[in-house]
């Protein structure tokens, strides 16, 4: 008995518990997370113009690398161009 009770608790436990976020992701999570289309991804991979981790025949992407080419591509307000 209670072997069950201790089942049911964790169970309850689980379900209540938020899943953590991977620190390395997909093309396909990421572009969930970020907004930035999941081919626009793979695209900015190929021409390596963002980093990601290679595991296996994955291509993983780092929020980091989001937000270094982010903030290399970014076009700042109030920056015009000088006459």
């Amino acid at each position: 008995m209670a072997k069950t009770k201790t089942l049911d608790k964790l169970e309850c436990i689980s379900e209540t518990m938020p899943r953590p976020i991977p620190m390395l992701k997909t093309a396909e999570q990421m572009s969930k997370v970020c907004g930035i289309g999941e081919g626009r991804l793979r695209e900015l991979m190929d021409n390596r113009e963002i980093e990601y981790v290679v595991n296996g025949n994955r291509r993983l992407i780092a929020d980091a690398a989001i937000w270094d080419w982010y903030n290399r591509n970014k076009i700042c307000v109030g920056m015009g161009v000088a006459n």
